[in-house]
């Protein structure tokens, strides 16, 4: 027996999945294009410029010219043609482009987008809402960054009629990062890329007409704090509106929710 890349092959194989005419137990490139010439080891360097030719025809480089050859900024084993972020910063050569910053350069990197958080409100009998399609009371308590958003955030009031309801900050990354939001006492996640957490209330002329509900978000670099006031819509009549008046609820996947009940 014989071990080739971790292979164990009985010494007498003559087993050629590529028949390349060296037998797999010795080829180190199992997978040559049927009628390239191979050296000793398997491999078809056709231009001698240590690069399979294989791998140059699909890194794109012309491999019968010994100056055309595969790089790999980022070392990754990954040649630059193939390589979706070839300078291994972690943002992917699109972002980065679209963003403006250098896509072959480590250290030039996008600035990191906070999550959007949008504010709905749903009446306690139709349950905590699962999705959300429509206009929210209070949309996009968010920037680009964290020094926009910040001076973005304005005071924020909700006016609603009597009754006990669902305060929801519904948060999503433009980054895909992993979202973590706080209503009033209670944290929901991280999730990645997009979280839900809702705080029930009451409120009325016999219990509190104003109240504030604190919606603080992070996506684990930057994090943002709003402060969100409900307040009795006294011109009512008395009519409640559910969240299905104004909202059409679809299957959300991913969102997680929470509950936290005022006290009175």
């Amino acid at each position: 027996l014989q071990f080739v890349d971790n292979v164990c092959w009985a010494s007498a194989s003559t087993a050629d999945g590529d028949d390349d005419g060296v037998y797999d137990k010795n080829d180190l490139c199992p997978n040559t294009t049927t009628g390239l010439a191979v050296d000793t080891d398997g491999c078809s360097d056709s231009d001698n410029d240590g690069f399979d030719t294989d791998l140059e025809i699909d890194c794109n480089t012309d491999p019968n010219d010994p100056l055309s050859f595969p790089t790999d900024i980022d070392n990754d084993q990954t040649c630059d043609y193939l390589d979706t972020d070839k300078d291994g910063d972690g943002y992917l050569d699109a972002d980065e482009i679209a963003a403006g910053t250098d896509h072959l350069d480590p250290t030039s990197k996008p600035a990191n987008r906070l999550p959007e958080c949008s504010v709905y409100y749903n009446l306690e009998i139709d349950g905590i809402p699962t999705s959300f399609d429509g206009e929210a009371a209070i949309p996009a308590l968010s920037g680009v960054t964290a020094t926009t958003a910040a001076s973005a955030l304005t005071p924020t009031t909700v006016t609603i009629p009597a009754g006990s309801y669902y305060i929801t900050a519904h948060c999503i990354d433009p980054d895909g990062d992993d979202v973590t939001v706080t209503v009033n006492d209670i944290t929901v996640g991280p999730m990645a890329g997009e979280v839900s957490g809702a705080a029930l209330i009451e409120i009325g002329e016999d219990v509190e007409e104003t109240i504030d509900v604190q919606i603080t978000w992070s996506d684990g670099t930057d994090s943002l704090t709003a402060l969100v006031t409900v307040e009795l819509d006294g011109d009512s009549g008395g009519f409640i509106p559910g969240f299905g008046a104004s909202l059409a609820i679809m299957a959300l996947i991913g969102a997680g929710f929470v509950l936290v009940r005022k006290d009175d």
